[in-house]
C-alpha cells in the first residue's frame, strides 16, 4: 500500500486510487508514500487498542472514523480479508466525495459542524477520530463527545487523540489560534 503501488503500476491497481496531493495536504502529510504508510500505521494502532480492550467481541465489528479526510486509514478497509463494516463521517464535502466514489465498501457519510452524526443509537462498536478533537473549542469537544457515545453500542470502545501539549503552546502564542479556539492567552 505505500512503496509497492507508488512503485508498481500492476499492484496500484489492487487498491483505491491515491487523492490528489490537494486532498491529502488538507488531512496529512501531502508525500504519497508518508500518506500511505501513516494511514497503515495510524489504523493498526487503532485496531490493535480495539482488538486487546474490546469485550463483545462482534463477528462482524462496526466502526466509525470520524473525520474520515479523503480516507487515509478507512481505504485499508477497502479490500480487507476481516469482516469489517466501515462507515466514515466528514465536515467537508470534497473529502466525503472522494471517499464516495473510490473506497468501496467503505460507507461515507457528510456530516454538519455540530451534532447530531446522522446514525441511530448504538449504531457502531469502535470509534476512532485521529486528531479532529485539537480542531474543537471546550464546548465543542464535549458536544461531540456526547454524540459519539449517543452512537456507540453498549461496550464499544472510542479512541480520540489530540495534538497534546505541543499544541497548547502554539495555540497560547497565535491570536488566530485562540480565536479559533474561543480562548485567551490566560487560560
Amino acid at each position: 500500500h505505500s512503496i509497492g503501488v507508488m512503485a508498481h503500476q500492476r499492484l496500484a491497481t489492487f487498491v483505491p486510487p491515491l487523492p490528489p496531493v490537494e486532498l491529502r495536504s488538507r488531512v496529512a502529510a501531502p508525500e504519497a508514500e508518508i500518506f500511505l504508510w501513516t494511514g497503515l500505521v495510524d489504523l493498526r494502532n487503532f485496531i490493535s487498542l480495539y482488538r486487546r480492550h474490546e469485550t463483545a467481541h462482534a463477528a462482524r465489528p462496526r466502526v466509525l472514523d470520524f473525520g474520515c479526510g479523503c480516507g487515509r486509514m478507512t481505504r485499508f478497509f477497502c479490500h480487507s480479508s476481516k469482516p469489517w463494516a466501515v462507515t466514515g463521517s466528514d465536515v467537508n464535502p470534497e473529502l466525503v466525495a472522494f471517499c464516495q466514489q473510490h473506497l468501496g465498501g467503505v460507507r461515507t457519510v457528510l456530516n454538519g459542524l455540530a451534532p447530531p452524526l446522522p446514525f441511530e443509537t448504538a449504531s457502531f462498536d469502535l470509534a476512532y477520530s485521529l486528531s479532529i478533537f485539537t480542531h474543537f473549542s471546550e464546548i465543542h469537544a464535549r458536544d461531540w463527545l456526547e454524540e459519539l457515545a449517543r452512537v456507540l453500542a453498549p461496550g464499544a470502545i472510542l479512541i480520540v487523540t489530540t495534538h497534546g501539549y505541543p499544541a497548547i503552546d502554539i495555540i497560547k502564542d497565535s491570536s488566530h489560534h485562540l480565536s479559533m479556539f474561543q480562548m485567551s492567552a490566560e487560560e
